[in-house]
């Protein structure tokens, strides 16, 4: 693998880490206490993917060309649209159904442990 590919997954995951705050705060101005779970998943998955998607646009653009330079912010908008589809469909496909998964087996397993407690 070539080291602008580990570099961009690095730069991935601190852009999504960096993004998470911004986007809960985006999301709660949005989102009213009455709305459903869903509708907040939605609205999450939408503001997080458009805040990482305005970011890896410039970043990841300077990254795989190995240079910082204006042209990804003269072009930004010529670059977003695929950036902010990427990022979608990697968001909604791969991030959040393994992040089901993952949250699945853990309550599956601390529901468990407080089974095997109550029996005992």
């Amino acid at each position: 693998m070539s080291s602008s590919r580990v570099v961009i997954w690095i730069v991935v995951i601190v852009v999504v880490l960096a993004t998470r705050m911004p986007a809960e705060m985006l999301v709660n101005k949005i989102v009213k206490p009455t709305d459903s779970f869903n509708a907040r998943i939605v609205v999450d998955t939408l503001c997080s993917v458009l805040l990482i998607a305005v970011i890896m646009s410039v970043v990841g653009t300077w990254i795989g060309m190995g240079s910082v330079s204006l042209d990804p912010i003269v072009n930004f908008f010529d670059i977003f649209p695929r950036a902010f589809v990427i990022s979608f469909v990697v968001e909604s496909f791969l991030a959040q159904p393994v992040a089901r998964l993952v949250m699945q087996a853990y309550h599956d397993k601390k529901d468990a442990h407080i089974q095997s407690s109550m029996a005992t």
